[in-house]
């Protein structure tokens, strides 16, 4: 991957990767016959590059994966209503994720070795 700025004198962006690599599945499986009611499942797995820090790349943020699953429920008969859970694990390195650099010291913000989300959605 790519990425510049056009508005600006100092064109390098950090923390894009170099490269992503990514495959998931997903699977939707009604709960009734008229198909307004399902569960829908899906399940992503992300590799994610080297992400350089500086334009110079003489530091490097690491490759790292992230996965990602969700269920959730659709109900379109109550307002289009969806309830989902969703969880993200980083099997290798989740401190590669968010990282920068300040002068020649690299920080890092490292994610949680399981992060878990859920909510609750409707149309009005």
């Amino acid at each position: 991957m790519h990425a510049r700025l056009n508005t600006s004198t100092n064109n390098f962006i950090p923390n894009v990767a170099d490269w992503l690599i990514s495959y998931g599945l997903n699977a939707t499986v009604p709960v009734d016959k008229i198909d307004r009611r399902a569960l829908i499942m899906s399940f992503d797995h992300h590799f994610v590059g080297p992400q350089p820090l500086d334009k110079a790349r003489n530091y490097t943020a690491p490759q790292y994966q992230r996965l990602s699953a969700r269920l959730m429920y659709n109900d379109k008969k109550l307002s289009n209503m969806r309830i989902w859970m969703s969880a993200i694990v980083f099997p290798t390195n989740r401190f590669a994720e968010d990282a920068w650099i300040s002068g020649s010291t690299i920080y890092t913000a490292p994610q949680p070795r399981l992060m878990l989300e859920g909510g609750f959605s409707f149309g009005l």
